[in-house]
């Protein structure tokens, strides 16, 4: 087992947050980030939002070095990871996505020869439409799933096809599922 080092010598939670801030700024200038401290049984651990911007494993990866310890959920504890000049028990990261983002994922919609919705985008074709979904669920499921950096000014909104086509289940499929 892994000792601790003592918390004299260790960042507080509060000073590991800003320096989290801080380098999730200058790593990523022109993108918002908030990073709260949680509280309650939570205590220890920080929350990372963001909107549009980096994809989520690439935050990820920053905020994975501000941790000191991680939870195991096999054996119910924290292990310590190696890093103790931090305070952190664990990050919690959540991108959100604006308006304009899902506008353009929901713009990649095309529809199979059955009806069923997909999302074409670089040439690889995904078919995730379930029976319930909306377009504007699948997008969000989709860009979820995607490794995408938004730049919320670059995304393109408005039409599938080049030829300025709507999308709608009657437009016939550039390629089936």
């Amino acid at each position: 087992m892994t000792t601790i080092t003592p918390a004299a010598t260790r960042a507080t939670t509060k000073e590991t947050a800003a320096a989290l801030r801080s380098e999730l700024r200058r790593a990523f200038p022109g993108v918002r980030f908030s990073v709260t401290m949680d509280r309650g049984s939570a205590y220890g651990w920080l929350s990372v939002r963001w909107e549009d911007g980096p994809a989520y494993g690439t935050v990820r990866a920053i905020c994975d070095r501000y941790e000191s310890s991680r939870f195991d959920g096999m054996d119910d504890g924290y292990h310590a990871t190696g890093n103790s000049q931090w305070s952190c028990c664990g990050v919690i990261c959540q991108r959100d996505y604006s308006e304009h983002a899902i506008g353009w994922a929901i713009s990649l919609i095309g529809f199979d020869v059955d009806g069923e919705m997909f999302i074409d985008h670089a040439g690889v074709q995904t078919c995730q439409q379930l029976s319930w979904e909306t377009p504007r669920q699948v997008a969000r499921r989709w860009l979820e799933r995607s490794t995408l950096s938004l730049d919320a000014t670059a995304a393109p909104v408005g039409r599938r096809f080049a030829d300025d086509t709507p999308v709608t289940p009657s437009t016939p499929a550039r390629r089936a599922c």
